[in-house]
């Protein structure tokens, strides 16, 4: 097992000279977590066995630093000190790795349930890509004005913690009503319901959306705190510059490194980092 200081130590080798060390802020600008994350994610790939003997922290901080910087590849490898060949294998096998980590589960919803009709939060976001050649508007996002990938994202009101991912889907294409059908909906207990935006309104019985009341009751005001802790989260995932900037790779690569990256995020809201935590009870039978 490496401990907290050893990946603080090593993470400050591989982008100063000898003898120079990080600031946990400078850590976090270049890794995008803390050593101390890292030190937990490093235990549960050792213990889950996920990589081989070959994929050392020195590869977990490299893949790190990729997400997070989205630097070029040669840039980045002259950074650590390799061939950009060498570097661009272990950050894409460390990004399956982390896409591996298992962290975000469906039933974590139930943590802490008060017996509420909605357990989690649904929204839709969007990330840039290329527009392909040739030019297709089933690709073209509205919220971006510009070629993008749509995923689903599921926030457990009680926790704030991440309990669903589900995409990518060409933006275009798929607005989240239509994602919502395509999966979580059907992931729902009997009688259970989620809580989103007016764009997810159907009549159809599965969500809950704002009634848009004059004024706000204090109904409206609580499941809106819930909706915009839920933007909260959703920015925690493009803090990564690779989910922030356009995606200069291939899109078929797109939903590895989303998997890799709300892994991570997932991983900082355990250990670290919770986001502010929300009074929600829709159980008016209670």
């Amino acid at each position: 097992m490496v401990s907290v200081a050893a990946f603080h130590r090593l993470g400050s080798q591989i982008v100063l000279r000898k003898g120079h060390r990080l600031s946990i802020r400078q850590f976090k600008a270049l890794f995008g977590v803390s050593p101390r994350v890292c030190a937990a994610i490093w235990k549960r790939i050792e213990c889950r066995k996920l990589a081989d003997r070959f994929f050392t922290p020195s590869k977990l901080l490299w893949t790190l630093l990729f997400l997070k910087l989205y630097n070029s590849e040669d840039v980045l490898a002259i950074m650590v000190g390799c061939t950009s060949k060498t570097f661009r294998k272990w950050v894409w096998y460390g990004i399956d790795v982390l896409g591996e980590l298992d962290l975000i589960k469906w039933n974590n919803r139930y943590m802490r349930d008060v017996g509420a009709l909605c357990l989690v939060t649904i929204d839709g976001t969007d990330f840039l890509i290329y527009e392909p050649t040739p030019w297709s508007e089933k690709w073209y996002s509205h919220k971006l004005n510009h070629g993008g990938l749509r995923y689903e994202v599921g926030v457990c009101i009680q926790t704030g913690w991440i309990v669903w991912i589900n995409g990518p889907y060409p933006a275009g294409d798929w607005p989240d009503l239509s994602i919502s059908r395509d999966g979580v909906c059907d992931a729902l207990a009997p009688d259970e319901m989620f809580l989103a935006d007016g764009t997810y309104r159907d009549g159809h019985g599965w969500c809950v959306t704002p009634t848009y009341n004059d004024p706000p009751t204090a109904d409206d005001i609580m499941k809106g705190k819930a909706r915009a802790r839920h933007e909260d989260i959703n920015s925690l995932l493009k803090q990564f510059n690779v989910l922030h900037h356009c995606f200069r790779h291939h899109r078929t690569k797109h939903g590895r490194v989303f998997t890799a990256v709300a892994n991570i995020v997932q991983a900082k809201l355990q250990l670290e980092n919770p986001t502010f935590q929300v009074h929600y009870d829709d159980n008016y039978d209670n």
